[in-house]
C-alpha cells in the first residue's frame, strides 16, 4: 500500500485524531502520559514513523530552537499577510498619541483614515502592536 493511500485510509477511519498518532500507536503502543509525539521533519502532517519520536513539550521546543534558531518566526508589520499600514503610517499614528482635543475621538478618526479597527490604533499607542517601529 502506498503512503498516499495509507493516509487517505487513515483519515477516513480516525476522524479527528491525527494520523501520526495512529501510526505511532500501531508501531509502539499507547503514548505515555505527559509525552507528545515529536516530528524530526517539523511537519505535523507527516506520518513517516522514522520521523516520529516521543518527548515532552519542552523537548519539542528545544528541538525547534536548535533546528530553527529564528523559530517561532512571525511576520511583523508590513510583512504580515493582511497588513493595511506602512511603517510611515505607524510612525504618524504614534506621533498623534495624546494630541486629541477634549472630547475628540482621535483614535476613531485615525482608524477611519487608515481603514483599520480602532483597536489597532490603541494597540500601536500602547506599544502592543508594531513594536519594532
Amino acid at each position: 500500500m502506498s503512503k498516499r493511500s495509507y493516509n487517505i485510509t487513515m483519515t477516513c477511519i480516525i476522524g479527528k485524531v491525527r494520523e501520526y498518532r495512529i501510526v505511532w500507536r500501531e508501531h509502539h503502543g499507547e503514548l505515555p502520559k505527559g509525552m507528545m509525539i515529536r516530528h524530526s521533519c517539523h511537519n505535523q502532517r507527516c506520518c513517516n514513523i522514522e520521523h516520529l519520536s516521543i518527548g515532552t513539550a519542552s523537548d519539542n521546543r528545544e528541538d525547534d530552537m536548535l533546528d530553527h534558531p529564528k523559530w517561532p518566526w512571525q511576520p511583523k508589520g508590513m510583512d504580515t499577510p493582511n497588513n493595511k499600514l506602512t511603517d510611515d503610517d505607524v510612525r504618524y499614528i504614534k506621533s498623534m498619541k495624546g494630541k486629541s482635543q477634549w472630547g475628540e475621538k482621535l483614535h476613531l478618526k485615525l482608524a477611519q483614515q487608515f481603514n483599520v479597527n480602532p483597536s489597532v490604533i490603541y494597540g500601536i499607542w500602547k506599544g502592543e502592536r508594531w513594536k519594532h517601529i
